[in-house]
């Protein structure tokens, strides 16, 4: 292996030392690849967008007994709906039906000269490559479902894409069909009929017991028993409170008035009257919370309420959840039925739940391949190869050709060179 001068010299050199390999490996890289690429087959690419329709904007406009309200989805409840239409899209069942419309051998004529091309053959042969040239996406911000089919013709690109769409409308249709719709209504009825007997049951036992709301009457009876004791002694303390200010007034003016003063003698008057509504307060007070008193009694009476209600508390907590449980049953039945009656109007006047937003047009230029760029690349490529081998060759050249080589290798200078002399004849 030799030692390489890297500089432009060097590399130059290198080049026209080996000019006649070089240029037969780029040859040999390059035409071939330049023909490759030259003879690829163009493809045409047409596109085509739906839009999937959510909540009341995919229902026609009829009354909807309590419907009035538009379906809210979530964004995870939408993007599910999106994949299972693209789902729905991607089946081999709604490609190949649409390869049937159109013919397998007048989609791809190709595969008249596959050996032993029957019609099973061909159609499955087309399927596959209708499906590696299918590409469908969907956004769930904008609720649109892309539809994207490349072809070497544009016109049949177009069509397919058409005829594609149409099939997936009408078996988007036949999914959304519910012929269930009677016995939807009798479970609609039958539910109805358990959620009235529920409510029967309800009033009934309320009646009976002379209940309307358990915890609210229970509430309003605490209540009212914490303002039986609160009533008696507010009118102490504020009989106390009265006390204390015509004290304070008798204090403060006795460091001005004479004792034997009038207004001095009203103040103690007034402070006496006070002192016995005071001791008048304490004693009703304490006759109240006697055990024979009215305030004892009343508190008594509450609390019998309150427990009888407690006893009552488990069979109308059965006798409400029952109500509940038949209310929900109901409400399920009834929005289903309502889905149903929908959906056959819907089928009926052959309405459905996608609008075509573009539809697909005849494409007047290929998508690719982009010859001109796949040409300058491989042309790269293949000088990049190129410089490769002329690399390569010359690291196993083992002959010294630069005088900074013979430096390198043996560390005596060079006195002279020179060039290739031509033999004379």
């Amino acid at each position: 292996m030799m030692d390489l001068e890297y500089n432009l010299r060097g590399f130059l050199h290198l080049f026209f030392k080996h000019k006649a390999a070089l240029l037969l490996w780029a040859l040999l890289v390059i035409v071939p690849g330049l023909f490759f690429v030259a003879r690829l087959p163009v493809y045409y690419e047409t596109k085509g967008s739906i839009l999937l329709k959510f909540g009341e904007n995919a229902r026609p406009e009829i009354n909807l007994q309590g419907h009035n309200q538009s379906v809210r989805y979530t964004y995870n409840e939408r993007e599910e709906i999106l994949r299972s239409n693209v789902k729905i899209l991607q089946s081999p069942d709604l490609i190949k039906s649409v390869i049937q419309q159109i013919g397998p051998m007048q989609m791809y004529p190709q595969l008249d000269d596959a050996p032993a091309a029957s019609g099973k053959e061909a159609l499955l042969k087309a399927l596959k490559r209708a499906k590696e040239n299918l590409k469908v996406s969907a956004g769930v911000d904008n609720n649109l479902i892309d539809i994207e089919f490349r072809h070497n013709k544009g016109e049949m690109a177009a069509e397919f894409v058409r005829l594609y769409i149409e099939a997936f409308k009408e078996l988007h249709t036949e999914i959304y069909d519910t012929p269930q719709i009677n016995f939807l209504e009798e479970q609609t009825l039958e539910a109805l009929q358990k959620r009235n007997q529920a409510q029967e049951d309800f009033d009934i036992f309320k009646q009976e017991r002379g209940v309307s709301e358990i915890d609210q009457e229970i509430e309003q009876l605490l209540k009212q028993k914490n303002e039986l004791s609160a009533i008696a002694y507010q009118a102490v303390t504020k009989a106390q409170e009265m006390l204390a200010e015509l004290k304070a007034k008798e204090a403060e003016m006795t460091a001005t008035y004479r004792k034997d003063s009038p207004l001095i003698k009203s103040v103690r008057e007034s402070i006496s009257a006070a002192a016995a509504q005071l001791n008048q307060r304490k004693s009703e007070l304490k006759k109240l919370n006697a055990t024979e008193g009215l305030l004892a009694s009343q508190k008594s009476e509450i609390d019998e309420r309150i427990a009888w209600l407690e006893e009552q508390r488990g069979r109308y907590n059965e006798l409400q959840q029952q109500l509940n449980l038949s209310e929900e049953n109901y409400k399920y039945y009834r929005q289903r039925q309502e889905e149903a009656r929908v959906n056959n109007l819907l089928n009926a006047q052959n309405i459905t739940r996608i609008a075509v937003i573009s539809q697909p047009s005849v494409p007047l230029e290929p998508a690719g391949p982009k010859k001109p760029l796949l040409m300058v690349a491989m042309i790269i490529l293949g000088l990049c190869f190129t410089c490769a081998m002329a690399l390569t060759m010359e690291l196993m050249d083992d002959r010294l050709s630069f005088p900074a080589q013979i430096r390198a290798r043996f560390g005596l200078p060079v006195l002279a060179t020179f060039g290739k002399i031509e033999r004379v004849q």
